[in-house]
């Protein structure tokens, strides 16, 4: 059977708030229009009665985030997720980047919520295999936890051998 992953899809409080996000810091084109879907489909797909969504995207490369915001039920009836990473099913997607420090130093200073600063894997720990490795979450405009990670050039890690 033939399989690829097609998107990552993120419940939103706002579509253009968040493309806005991802296309300034990480390169992401937003879709033309959302559409807004009000067929009871829809519902019953998610199984939440008179469900009503408007959906937008996000591209880079190969990557999709899909976004949806309700309309129906509306935000505030809705619940904000406050995920912690050690939370069973707490979802973090993490962007490969070229310079950390200078991507979290941008996001500071639009206020960005960071967990720490970057922090280094060791090579003498128990992760060995990843020293070298740069990393650290933040979090977007909806609480979904993003993480950046840097790997020097010279780290020689084979991501199909050395961590699968």
């Amino acid at each position: 059977m033939t399989m690829s992953v097609h998107h990552f899809g993120m419940t939103v409080e706002s579509i253009e708030t968040t493309q806005a996000f991802y296309a300034r810091h990480f390169g992401f084109a937003p879709s033309d229009e959302p559409i807004v879907i009000t067929d009871s489909w829809f519902a019953t797909g998610v199984d939440h009665e008179g469900a009503q969504v408007k959906i937008g995207w996000l591209r880079r490369d190969d990557a999709v985030l899909e976004l949806h915001e309700y309309i129906e039920p509306s935000v505030s009836e809705s619940k904000r997720l406050k995920p912690d990473i050690t939370d069973i099913a707490a979802p973090h997607i993490a962007f490969k980047v070229d310079d950390i420090d200078e991507l979290r130093d941008r996001l500071l200073a639009e206020g960005v919520r960071f967990y720490s600063a970057p922090v280094e894997v060791t090579s003498d720990g128990s992760a060995s295999q990843l020293g070298g490795i740069r990393w650290c979450y933040c979090e977007d405009p909806n609480g979904y936890i993003v993480e950046l990670f840097w790997e020097p050039d010279n780290s020689g890690i084979d991501w199909n051998r050395d961590v699968y």
